[in-house]
């Protein structure tokens, strides 16, 4: 029951629709494996669709007196091959043209890139980055950090580009970039952006066996 209570914690395999997907925040572990010894339910109830950890031999040892209860020591060269290692899925949605009050109805005055003819276009441009395609939207693959350019649309009321930044402090990459059409029109759109953020093992986090000898 203890360690029951720990893998329902832990991070797993949560589906297999994964591209099709786009959750708000889901862990995912990078590297799962099937346990070497497992029970007849093991098999009966299909936990081997979703495995939710790795194989490791653990090694209990009590010597100098200066242990510290419930800490464990992971091998690094395990670590540098993988051990432990996950990954949080998260999706940003911007929407292009927001609703006027409660009417049901959006403005249509913001663009994508792709949309702006160059006619229309300031002269006095700010340039857009590198990782960003000529719609505007950030690349699939993109390195992201604080405070860098995740999509650049053109504002018709003012003529000029405006640009969204992503705020996380932590970088991630760019897994997934989706147009969300609402009622088939060119205005009346969502972007989705899904994010990979690496999460691999580091001081405070917790690991149990099956056993629910768990430890930091």
């Amino acid at each position: 029951m203890y360690q029951c209570q720990m893998g329902k914690q832990t991070m797993g395999t949560a589906y297999h629709n994964h591209p099709y997907r786009a959750d708000k925040k889901m862990y995912k572990i990078t590297n799962p494996q099937l346990p070497l010894v497992r029970c007849n339910n093991f098999e009966q109830f299909g936990f081997n669709e979703y495995p939710s950890g790795t194989n490791a031999i653990v090694a209990v040892i009590s010597y100098t007196g200066y242990d510290i209860e419930d800490a464990m020591i992971i091998n690094k060269s395990a670590y540098e091959r993988g051990f432990g290692h996950g990954c949080i899925y998260k999706t940003v949605n911007h929407q292009l043209n927001a609703e006027i009050g409660n009417s049901g109805k959006h403005t249509n005055h913001v663009k994508m890139l792709h949309q702006v003819s160059k006619s229309e276009m300031p002269k006095q441009q700010p340039s857009v980055s590198r990782d960003m395609d000529q719609d505007g939207l950030t690349n699939i693959g993109s390195h992201m950090a604080k405070g860098k350019a995740e999509m650049s649309t053109y504002d018709s009321h003012k003529t000029e580009i405006k640009k969204k930044f992503f705020k996380d402090n932590e970088k991630a990459f760019v897994d997934q970039v989706n147009i969300i059409s609402q009622d088939n029109s060119n205005s009346n759109i969502d972007i989705s952006i899904k994010y990979r953020i690496p999460r691999n093992p580091t001081i405070g986090d917790k690991f149990s066996s099956r056993h629910g000898q768990k430890g930091v």
